[in-house]
């Protein structure tokens, strides 16, 4: 009988550990285009969920719905004038397509449309409609949980309608003459990736084109956006 249960217990005992080796082996294979569960087993060791968690950042694509919030601080050649203030918010969508396959960088582009106001002694019940249409290169980097996204590239904007003191900017009835309809300009800035749905994003963006070309009129603006995914 003692024969019998020492037999039976070293049975279990290679069953469990056969088990578990093969979940370990499994945990660590690695994905050609995803080696963050460690190129090695025994080395570079991480959490199995950890891993998984991060293979979610690398996707061959995404779309995402954009709202942006921007502080434009605009630059006034006029000799008697200070830069003016102004403040736009935007809503957009972007769409991200991987360009390497050897490293997470993506080409991503999309149109918004933005609203922009100020009221100044210097542009007095100012509005502007715009189409802005964004290109740029973004590079992932997952950091632990989240995704550490730096980007950038240019922009185009198209004015589409806009009225300074209740009169058009885009004819000889505007105060300072005729605007410009047509922009464009370069941006840098970095975004945070909690999930890959779900992001938040700083950045500064500048005009390299005028907006008027007597006043100048360039825009500099400090940008904070937040991005859903679908």
């Amino acid at each position: 009988m003692k024969n019998w249960k020492s037999t039976l217990l070293a049975l279990v005992c290679t069953l469990l550990c056969g088990m578990a080796q093969a979940q370990y082996r499994g945990s660590y294979r690695m994905n050609p285009r995803n080696p963050y569960g460690g190129a090695y087993p025994g080395r570079f060791k991480q959490r199995p969920e950890h891993a998984r968690f991060r293979r979610g950042f690398d996707v061959d694509s995404w779309n995402q719905l954009n709202f942006q919030l921007r502080f434009d601080n605009m630059k006034l050649d006029h000799v008697n004038f200070k830069n003016a203030k102004l403040t736009t918010i935007s809503l957009g969508i972007n769409h991200g397509t991987r360009i390497a396959s050897l490293a997470p960088i993506y080409l991503e582009g999309g149109a918004a449309l933005e609203y922009t106001w100020d009221n100044t002694q210097y542009l007095r019940n100012f509005k502007n409609f715009a189409l802005v249409v964004p290109l740029g290169i973004d590079f992932v980097i997952p950091v632990g949980y989240v995704a550490l996204i730096p980007y950038t590239g240019f922009y185009m904007r198209l004015n589409l309608a806009g009225e300074e003191h209740d009169k058009s900017l885009y004819n000889d009835e505007s105060t300072y003459g005729e605007w410009n309809r047509f922009q464009a300009g370069w941006q840098i800035g970095s975004k945070l990736r909690f999930s890959p749905n779900f992001h938040i994003g700083i950045a500064y963006a500048r005009d390299l084109s005028a907006w008027h070309e007597e006043l100048g009129a360039k825009r500099g603006a400090l940008i904070v956006s937040t991005g859903v995914g679908f």
